[in-house]
């Protein structure tokens, strides 16, 4: 049997797009900070090395209303088959 590595992804980038945001928790990102709060950078690093998720404040803020959104595409894509 192959052994399964669990991937620990952070993104660390200047991009707050939601389009950016929705592609990383798709693959599974572990966190998603913007490179501007620099001194967040150490402690995500830590975070996401014991496993845990970290997310920026401007992603955590956007998270309600892109979960609704993504739901809602989904929803559409199973009725239109």
């Amino acid at each position: 049997m192959k052994s399964i590595v669990m991937q620990k992804i952070l993104y660390l980038t200047t991009f707050s797009d939601d389009e950016y945001i929705v592609k990383a928790l798709k693959i599974g990102t572990k966190g998603y900070i913007l490179k501007q709060n620099f001194e967040c950078i150490v402690p995500a690093l830590k975070t996401v090395m014991k496993g845990q998720t970290v997310f920026g404040d401007e992603v955590i803020n956007k998270l309600p209303v892109l979960m609704k959104k993504h739901h809602i595409l989904i929803m559409k894509k199973i009725r239109d088959q």
